[in-house]
């Protein structure tokens, strides 16, 4: 066999394992997607049950977006009769140290924090990633939960009154941004169905 022949036979076979592979990769990904979507929204309903009063609506279905700094937040609202019984926000911080933060939290109808729950992040194991055992402990979690949701929470070290996880301010302080950035979404949608509803 001649050189130029080999090295084309070389191509054809490394062509065709990337393309099988790609086909199959492709593959199981649809094939994934929907019960990993499923089992988010599972996921996602639970929270919201376990950190909410009684509603008789379905808020995933009832969730609208809100755009904040180019990142799309989703409210979803809790209803009972008709009345706004609570609402919860899918926040995100950018700037966790392994990446981004997204947290779950929960508001009365006058705006205070009801609670939260981290949904996703990539934080280092064993400090950042028990950033929500550890913000909800106390003295902690009383310095979010029920604040007034002015979306003005600080890290201590910042001069504010979370305490920081030791040895991962910079998670703690991503966490407290998502938190801010879930309360101003939520201020936001509360002025707006006020003047709906008026």
């Amino acid at each position: 066999m001649s050189r130029p022949d080999s090295v084309w036979r070389m191509i054809a076979v490394l062509g065709s394992a990337a393309l099988i592979s790609g086909v199959l990769l492709g593959y199981f990904h649809d094939l994934t997607a929907t019960p990993i979507a499923q089992a988010s929204a599972r996921r996602l309903s639970e929270s919201l049950r376990e950190m909410m009063p009684s509603f008789s609506n379905d808020p995933l279905t009832d969730a609208v977006g809100a755009c904040v700094d180019g990142d799309s937040l989703r409210i979803y609202p809790c209803m009972d009769d008709g009345s706004l019984v609570g609402a919860a926000v899918e926040s995100i911080s950018h700037n966790g140290f392994g990446g981004d933060i997204r947290v779950l939290v929960c508001f009365t109808p006058d705006g205070a924090v009801a609670g939260f729950r981290v949904i996703e992040h990539s934080e280092t194991p064993g400090l950042g990633a028990k950033m929500e055992d550890w913000f909800s402990g106390e003295p902690r979690r009383s310095a979010i939960v029920g604040s007034g949701g002015g979306g003005n929470l600080k890290v201590s070290a910042d001069g504010g009154s979370v305490d920081a996880i030791t040895g991962a301010t910079i998670t703690s302080r991503a966490f407290v941004e998502a938190v801010n950035r879930a309360c101003s979404v939520f201020n936001r949608y509360r002025n707006e169905q006020a003047e709906y509803y008026s």
